[in-house]
């Protein structure tokens, strides 16, 4: 059987909340897939199979746990760097992100200075939570 193909309209339609151009974003900046596209005089039209529709809702839901918009790329980047195209959903279907909530740290925990003077920032402070993991679902008791 055909995996049925979604036109840009009809995914712009099914997630009506994400405005178009944001849904474009993530495609031009890579964070979602698509499997095939057409150009026209009107410019150009991505087509979708259901798993890349089930990208988009998983980076919806990733953005909506306050995580910086940089760590989630970097999630999704890895799984798009590490694992070929038809693993991408067993992965986050077989894995959980845990989210360690911490009180916040003193700005100076996230700032290293060299002896030059010169500052590396390898950490962002954000309110409620300092780290992000993910791992095998059936290790989520473990933890």
């Amino acid at each position: 059987m055909d995996e049925r193909i979604y036109t840009q309209g009809e995914v712009n339609r099914i997630f009506s909340h994400i405005p178009s151009r944001t849904l474009f974003h993530w495609a031009h900046s890579g964070l979602i897939d698509w499997v095939d596209q057409r150009r026209d005089g009107r410019g150009v039209h991505r087509l979708y199979t259901l798993e890349n529709l089930w990208q988009i809702g998983l980076l919806e839901e990733l953005l909506s746990l306050n995580l910086p918009a940089f760590y989630v790329e970097s999630l999704m980047g890895f799984t798009r760097k590490n694992l070929p195209k038809e693993d991408r959903f067993d992965f986050w279907m077989n894995n959980t992100v845990i989210l360690w909530k911490v009180r916040p740290r003193a700005k100076e925990d996230y700032v290293r200075v060299e002896e030059t003077g010169r500052k590396h920032i390898y950490a962002y402070k954000i309110p409620g939570w300092h780290h992000a993991e993910v791992i095998p679902s059936d290790e989520v008791e473990r933890f």
